[in-house]
Order: structure tokens, then sequence, then C-alpha cells
């Protein structure tokens, strides 16, 4: 729960078209999110004092070009909330921290007659991680599926389309503001806290006597044989 070096003033700002423009991602990844419980029940009003950030989704122009090639390829879609252009990120302190990167990965290969290299992906470990109250009060979102007008580019998508018709047959409704309680993508201090969470994760392996390096969520472990390499993995995501 960091604290602001300074307040930070309310402010409103809405989703980017991309949420519109993705919208089968960006409803793939609130369903996600619900499943996950790391944004709170939505309300019909935010608070005076809530600033409420834009959404986005980011797709890498490698990826798209790669599927504008061959259509049956598909692309990643990260989704991401905008602190920066509401305000919130420069006004809390940046975090200093180290993370090992390449560099802690050549030295694993230092253990003589390694053959044997594996990896696990924490998944979702950004929201899987609390945000303390007080900085939820500047997280704030407005679900997408909650607006009933096409903000996207160009006309409505058929995706978009079905989505609402299949909303109005059956009534459900989405409250529009939510805040996270999770910690979120966009903020400032989520990678230096998400890598301190698993370093001390890497600090338990390192006592197991596992030969491994974490990057933020992605661990990268060493053997000597194969039935080493499935005995430390299967410690690693248990």
């Amino acid at each position: 729960d960091p604290q602001p070096l300074r307040s930070v003033p309310p402010a409103r700002h809405r989703n980017g078209p991309s949420c519109f423009n993705e919208w089968v991602a960006m409803c793939e990844y609130m369903e996600k999110m619900d499943a996950l419980s790391c944004l709170s029940d939505g309300v019909w009003r935010l608070p005076p004092d809530a600033v409420l950030s834009a959404m986005h989704c980011v797709v890498r122009p490698s990826d798209l070009r790669a599927h504008r090639r061959n259509p049956n390829v598909p692309y990643p879609v990260r989704v991401v909330t905008d602190l920066t252009g509401s305000g919130v990120n420069d006004c809390f302190a940046k975090w200093r921290f180290r993370i090992g990167g390449a560099t802690a990965a050549v030295r694993l290969f230092q253990r003589p007659d390694v053959t044997q290299l594996g990896g696990a992906d924490v998944s979702k470990h950004f929201p899987s991680l609390p945000l303390g109250p007080s900085c939820q009060r500047v997280c704030w979102i407005r679900d997408p599926r909650s607006q009933s007008e096409w903000h996207g580019h160009g006309p409505p998508s058929s995706a978009w389309l079905r989505f609402h018709v299949a909303r109005r047959k059956s009534g459900k409704r989405y409250p529009p503001y939510r805040r996270w309680t999770g910690v979120l993508l966009g903020f400032t201090l989520s990678p230096p806290f998400a890598c301190a969470v698993t370093g001390e994760v890497g600090q338990f392996f390192a006592a197991l006597g596992l030969h491994s390096v974490i990057f933020v969520d992605d661990v990268m472990v060493v053997c000597l044989s194969s039935p080493e390499l499935r005995h430390d993995l299967h410690v690693i995501v248990s």
C-alpha cells in the first residue's frame, strides 16, 4: 500500500478506442480478472476523490504484422491501465531495484555437465498480488462491458454488436466503475513490487537446493538429468 508523495488530484479518463477494436480480447481479460477477484464489485457512481484511468489494449507491431501476413496466426493482446495519463504515476516515488536478467541465467550454466533446462511461468502474477486500500482510491477503471456506445475506430464490430444484443436479451447490467484490489499493469511500482515477491520465492528455491533464476514472473531452472528436472519443476509449480 505505497503512499503518494503528494495528493493525487481526481481525474476522469475514458477508455481508449483499442478497448473496442479488440473487443474479444478485452472481454476475455475482464472475465479472467473477475475469476481472480482482483477488481471490486461495480458501482454506479464514483466517489468525489476517485481517479478514473483509461484502459488500453496493446498489441506489438511485429505480432500484428505476422497476423496480417497470415490471418491464421493469432496475435497476443495485453490490457493495461494508463495511470501515467491520469497523473497517478507522477505522484509516487520511483523504487530502484535490480533484477538478474540474462546475466543471472548465464551463471546457471556454470555447473558442470548441465544438460536439462526447464521453465515455469507464474500465471497472472501482478493482479494476484494485493493492492492496499489507500492505493486503490487512485486505481479506478470503467468496465468496457458497461458502455453501450461504440467508441472504437470505424463502424461497430460484429463481436461488439453480438455482445450487446445478447446482453439486452439477458437483461444483464454491468455497473460501470470498479477499482483495482490487485496489483495492476500500468502502475509505476508494480514491477519492483512483483519482483520483490518473486525474489523472496527465489530464496526459498535456493534453500531447497534448486538452481534457478527468476525474471519477474518467469522461472528458469537447470538440472543434471531429466528426472531431476521433473522433480524440480514439480516443486516450483507446487
